[in-house]
């Protein structure tokens, strides 16, 4: 990379140390630096790169955000069904006992209806008994 007339050097490293170099001349400046080693990557301490971090700490924010509001979401939607299941729970619940209620009352008419006709019959059968008594000694 020329520099001024001077072929300047660099090699990348595997881990991310600082690089120095003590023989530049006085009219490179960190502007001029940067400008060179913004090939490689981002200068740290540089304007793009503050700017890059703090772009980065707001979508992180964003999406621990988004990642919150989903969890409270899923959590207010479980409350919801498990809501509506114990509702439908309740009004199964309801019919079922509607159900009995009606059963209970239908067998109750029922039974009523029987001692009705129970009455009526034998009611019958006393007046057709008095009336055979009635003709009994009229016959003789």
């Amino acid at each position: 990379m020329p520099l001024h007339g001077k072929q300047l050097h660099v090699r990348c490293a595997c881990h991310s140390a600082s690089l120095m170099n003590r023989n530049l001349p006085q009219c490179v400046s960190n502007e001029l630096l940067e400008e060179a080693f913004f090939v490689f990557s981002q200068v740290v301490g540089s304007f793009e790169y503050e700017y890059a971090i703090e772009m980065e700490k707001q979508q992180q924010d964003q999406v621990d955000c988004i990642k919150a509001a989903c969890e409270k979401l899923e959590m207010e939607m479980e409350a919801a069904a498990t809501l509506m299941r114990q509702d439908l729970m309740r009004h199964q619940e309801l019919r079922r006992m509607e159900e009995l209620h009606n059963q209970e009352v239908q067998k109750r008419k029922q039974l009523k209806l029987r001692q009705e006709e129970r009455r009526h019959s034998d009611e019958d059968m006393r007046r057709q008994q008095e009336g055979f008594k009635g003709r009994e000694p009229s016959l003789m």
